[in-house]
């Protein structure tokens, strides 16, 4: 029973990272949809037009990825999702394996704190917290409420990840 209640309270406390971990995967999914739209087709239709298309599909795109984010956001109570994207943004390019590049390519370029729109959305707190990774800032004292390192919530986020391969 006690083991029971600590593996749930793990897994409410990393609800975040791994959601970003699974959302990930949704994203590769939606952004082949979109490349698998475009071009391709026969010709005959204008420039113009095909240009027109792959802007509103970006669009559709990136709102997406974006309703994801906000998605893990609500469950991401602890900041853990947070404190891994702030990890993930500190580390060389030559540290990260594959979930970890598609979840920082899933929350885009970071931006600093109190820029962007307002009312904060779930996609510019983990842009915000990628923006103080890439600066080097401690992300274990800034996402503090979170109870792990950023080491161990990359191994129980890429375990659960690879429990369905």
């Amino acid at each position: 029973m006690t083991t029971t209640t600590t593996v749930t309270i793990g897994a409410a406390q990393l609800a975040g990272a791994v959601g970003l971990g699974i959302a990930s995967l949704a994203a590769q999914a939606i952004v082949g949809s979109v490349v698998g739209g475009r071009g391709g087709g026969r010709g005959g239709g204008s420039r113009r037009g095909s240009h027109n298309r792959y802007g509103r599909d970006l669009k559709d795109e990136r709102e997406a990825l974006d309703n994801l984010l906000e998605m893990v956001f609500l469950q991401d109570g602890t900041g853990c999702g947070m404190k891994l994207v702030c990890d993930l943004a500190g580390k060389e390019e030559d540290e990260l394996v594959g979930e970890d590049l598609n979840i920082l390519a899933l929350v885009g370029p970071g931006v600093p704190p109190g820029e962007g729109l307002l009312p904060k959305s779930g996609a510019d707190v983990y842009r915000n917290a990628r923006y103080i990774g890439e600066t080097g800032a401690p992300c274990d004292k800034i996402f503090a409420s979170c109870p792990m390192n950023g080491t161990e919530i990359r191994g129980i986020t890429q375990k659960f990840l690879h429990l369905g391969a």
